[in-house]
Order: C-alpha cells, then structure tokens, then sequence
C-alpha cells in the first residue's frame, strides 16, 4: 500500500499534532484547578447542628484575636492575643473545624516564657485562598 501525503496535508496535521499536545496540559490544568476547587469546600453538616453555635463563636473570638499573619509556603501562621483567647478555645475550634475542613493541617505553637500563642493553617496546594476567605483579609 502506497500513501502519498501532499505537503499541505502534512503541514496540516502536524499543526493539528502541535494543537492537540498544547491542548492536553491545558486540559489536566484546568481539570486539576476544578478538582482543587471541589476538594477545598467545608462540609458544615459535619459538626452537628447543636454545636454549629459553639462553633461559630469560637471562629468569631479566633479571628478577632488574629494579631499578627504570615504568609507560609502551604499556608498560613496565625498569632494570637493571649488576652483574647485561650489555648483551650484554640483546641476547641480545632476538633470542631477539622471534622468540617478535613483538608487543613493544624500545628499550635507556645513560645516559652508564656509567650505568644500561633497556629499554623496549612494544607495542599491551592488552599491558601480558602484559608484567606475564611479568615478575611488583614
């Protein structure tokens, strides 16, 4: 069997071969960015009604003891007023936002001498957006 395949024709499939390589990247970006989106997403139901105003008055009291944020390569640190809040409303949100955010990773931090009190927020790629709509902008 004998193909013959003009210039033109082989121009144009390699300029189809080039569209569709450049295509695919763009595509598992897009789908990854889309599947980040969804993995990113709190699941509220998962601290049960009873408790969800215990849990928002404990957010309310972290993000108004917010004094000082740095910016982490997978997320945030958090440091807190010790007047405002204490260790154990600290862990307290902790257990009730890990069962709703499973995808954070939590590190509380004590500096010796009764020093400042920090949490570091963290999670994969992507989630520092989430954390700064959770926590607002400072």
């Amino acid at each position: 069997m004998n193909l013959h395949i003009s210039r033109r024709s082989a121009a144009t499939i390699g300029l189809l071969t080039t569209v569709i390589a450049m295509l695919n990247p763009m595509t598992k970006s897009l789908f990854a960015q889309e599947t980040q989106k969804r993995a990113f997403t709190c699941n509220m139901s998962a601290i049960p009604a009873e408790t969800r105003p215990a849990y928002n008055k404990l957010t309310e009291t972290i993000i108004r003891a917010v004094e000082d944020r740095r910016e982490l390569s997978d997320g945030y640190s958090f440091r807190f007023s010790r007047e405002q809040i204490k260790a154990d409303q600290l862990i307290a949100w902790i257990d009730l936002e890990k069962k709703c955010c499973p995808f954070f990773g939590f590190e509380i931090h004590w500096e010796k001498e009764n020093g400042p009190l920090s949490l570091h927020l963290t999670g994969e790629e992507g989630v520092k957006p989430f954390i700064e709509a959770e926590f607002g902008q400072r």
